[in-house]
């Protein structure tokens, strides 16, 4: 409340206003009055309204305002009315003795329409029944207001024009309760058009109308549809306070069923979260045990592979042995070549002897026989010489021939040292049994090679010899044709010595020539040895790793069924802990069915029990129903009584004025002259007891 006198002196002070001691007075009220704001019997100017209707359009503390006897003014309340068109906290307002009329009425129908909170609403001792059409509109706004639920209408000098739109808006409105019409001049129109609105609505409860001239029955009627109205809201105030208990029981039920499942679930999910923890540890295990499967797995057959290695490399080193033989073949058919073509050479070489031979021997019969002719000797000395020199040529052309057979023999050497060096290489991985055969052959080979190089040194030293001894047949050949012809020529001994110091040195370069050869092939000899040795050893090598590889796998076969029963072992654990976690779900779902078949029991029962209410709710129905009827008929008959009452009330009068003039003809005849005064007087008096036509109550009439 403080803060709404603050804010009532702000808006004071911007409307330029000074502010009322009495609304402040007012205003500053404890909070103890729960939201009650009451000026009753206060002056509230139009300028101090408006600034209240500013406060009252924008605060939400305020919930009941009283401004009873405070003769607002039509722009007083027509600021007010305007403010509290905002407010949404207001529910109870009291305007009792505010001479509210015309304007004011209209400015109210403006209030109703447009309130959506205001719940109560006392207009008591006004005048809003002076000015009808405002009034129409005010029973308009209030057939379309759906938050008022009690309207207080006395003494507002409401007649039957304005009872007439005030049923028609009581007919229109599901949401009031209460109408207090009381000391009103509605007539009987008046009360039949409430009557006409009550039996359209079914919804309001409290209706008193004493005061307005209504004859009893009307009343009655009254008073028997508003208790009707009443009977059939309590009737279903039951009805919905059992609907609400019977759903606050169903709603129990299956909150309750709910809580019983979602324990069951509950129970569940926690078997299942251990179970899958179980699994989960089961599963780690499985899959350390896998993994140490899989590593002896890997290292089997890393030692698989290792043996499929060593396998291809003897087989390798067979294909090395076997290509080294060949090798060895097409060696001995290359020795067999050069014996050959030393054959052929030495085979020359006797040819071009016997040739020489023939040739001196021709020579010196032409010196025998034609001594004499000396251009002629010298002829055949020049063409003997022309021989000499061809083969020396071929001797010369033989021996170069030689020579580039030694180099593609260094040369066939080298590359059988190669081939040896990567037979070597790929004879790691030989078995011993293979090696040991290998190099019982490679020693008869090398045996072979031996005597072969033997044969063929003293093939060469043979032949050598046979060189030496024909170098000395042909020295003492040519000393003795050097003998024969030194009386000749000079010239032809030195270009015999020349030849000869030619063909020494080239009989000295092919000596040198061979025996470099030789020992070439005695050092390819040694390293062949070595090589053997080295395989030997490499062999033995990869004997103890095989060997190593071997106790390895046999280790790791003896691991690897060692896990494999350890996983037999734990799988058949793993068996027994999910049979057994089977056996407790089984045994869980049993459980479960066991409460879900309760629980459709209680559906059942549940169902049953909408079945009743079902049932009770189609019985009320009919009873309502049989009630309306019931009252229908009643209605009927009070109509067709009360009609009955008219006619005999008429015929009564009727008969009541027959009589009358009946009595006064009567008297009139009977009376004497003398007694005329007083029959007058009677006269007089009779007729001034009697109600005249116009007097008479207009139900009467």
């Amino acid at each position: 409340m403080k803060n709404l006198e603050e804010k009532f002196k702000a808006l004071c002070k911007e409307f330029d206003i000074s502010p009322s001691k009495t609304l402040l007075e007012h205003l500053s009220i404890d909070d103890s009055c729960d939201g009650l704001l009451d000026f009753s019997s206060g002056d509230v100017t139009s300028e101090q309204a408006a600034v209240l209707g500013s406060l009252l359009s924008t605060s939400g503390d305020v919930k009941q305002l009283l401004l009873n006897d405070c003769l607002l003014s039509e722009d007083s309340l027509k600021a007010l009315c305007l403010g509290l068109c905002l407010n949404t906290s207001v529910t109870q307002l009291e305007l009792r003795g505010n001479n509210v009329r015309g304007p004011g009425t209209e400015h109210l129908a403006t209030l109703l329409r447009k309130n959506r909170h205001l719940q109560t609403l006392t207009l008591e001792w006004n005048n809003l029944g002076l000015s009808p059409g405002s009034f129409k509109l005010f029973a308009e706004a209030l057939r379309t207001n759906k938050s008022l639920k009690s309207l207080d209408l006395r003494s507002n000098q409401l007649d039957h024009q304005c009872a007439g739109h005030l049923a028609r808006a009581v007919a229109g409105n599901r949401r009031l309760r209460h109408l207090d019409m009381r000391w009103n001049g509605i007539g009987v129109l008046g009360g039949r058009a409430l009557v006409d609105a009550l039996q359209a609505n079914r919804t309001l409860v409290s209706c008193p109308v004493d005061g307005n001239a209504l004859p009893p029955d009307l009343l009655h009627t009254i008073a028997c549809r508003v208790r009707n109205n009443q009977e059939l809201l309590e009737s279903e105030e039951q009805k919905t306070a059992e609907r609400s208990l019977l759903t606050a029981q169903i709603q129990d039920t299956e909150r309750a069923g709910r809580r019983e499942v979602e324990g069951v679930v509950r129970t569940l999910q926690t078997e299942r979260a251990s179970f899958s923890g179980l699994q989960a540890d089961m599963n780690f295990q499985l899959g350390q045990l896998q993994e140490a499967l899989d590593e002896r797995k890997e290292a089997a057959e890393r030692l698989a592979s290792k043996l499929s290695a060593v396998e291809a490399s003897l087989a390798n080193t067979q294909a090395a042995l076997t290509a080294a033989q060949q090798d060895k073949t097409e060696l001995q058919e290359q020795v067999k070549t050069l014996q050959a073509e030393l054959a052929a050479q030495k085979k020359a070489n006797s040819e071009q002897l016997e040739h020489h031979k023939q040739v001196l021997e021709r020579s010196r019969q032409e010196q025998e026989e034609r001594s004499a002719d000396q251009e002629r000797r010298l002829t055949e000395e020049r063409r003997g010489r022309l021989e000499t020199e061809r083969a020396a040529q071929e001797q010369r052309s033989r021996a170069e021939q030689l020579q580039q057979e030694t180099l593609r023999l260094q040369a066939t050497v080298g590359t059988l040292r190669d081939e040896i060096q990567a037979v070597s290489d790929r004879e790691e991985q030989r078995r011993r049994a293979e090696a040991e055969a290998a190099d019982e052959l490679r020693r008869k080979e090398v045996a072979q090679v031996k005597e072969q190089a033997a044969v063929t040194c003293k093939n060469l030293q043979n032949q050598l010899r046979l060189g030496d001894e024909q170098r000395a047949a042909l020295e003492s050949q040519l000393q003795e044709a050097s003998q024969r012809l030194y009386a000749a020529s000079r010239e032809t001994q030195d270009e015999l010595a020349a030849l000869r110091l030619r063909l020494k040195q080239q009989e000295n370069d092919r000596c040198q020539a061979l025996q470099a050869q030789i020992d070439h092939a005695h050092g390819q000899l040694s390293l062949v040895s070595q090589e053997k040795h080295e395989l030997v050893t490499t062999n033995q090598r990869l004997q103890d790793k095989l060997r190593q590889a071997e106790l390895e796998n046999r280790s790791s076969k003896s691991e690897i069924e060692c896990l494999m029963k350890e996983l037999e072992l734990k799988q058949r654990e793993v068996q027994t802990a999910v049979a057994r976690v089977r056996s407790d779900l089984q045994t869980e779902l049993d459980r479960v069915e066991a409460e879900k078949t309760r629980h459709q029991q209680t559906e059942a029962a549940l169902a049953e029990t909408r079945t009743q209410l079902a049932q009770r709710e189609e019985e009320l129905e009919r009873e309502t129903r049989r009630r309306r009827e019931e009252v229908r008929k009643l209605r009927d008959e009070l109509k067709r009584r009360e009609t009955e009452m008219i006619r005999h009330k008429q015929d009564e009068l009727q008969r009541a004025a027959m009589l009358h003039s009946a009595f006064r003809n009567y008297f009139d005849a009977s009376a004497p002259p003398r007694r005329r005064s007083g029959g007058a007087r009677r006269e007089s008096v009779a007729a001034a007891a009697e109600p005249t036509e116009e007097e008479l109550p207009e139900d009467e009439l």
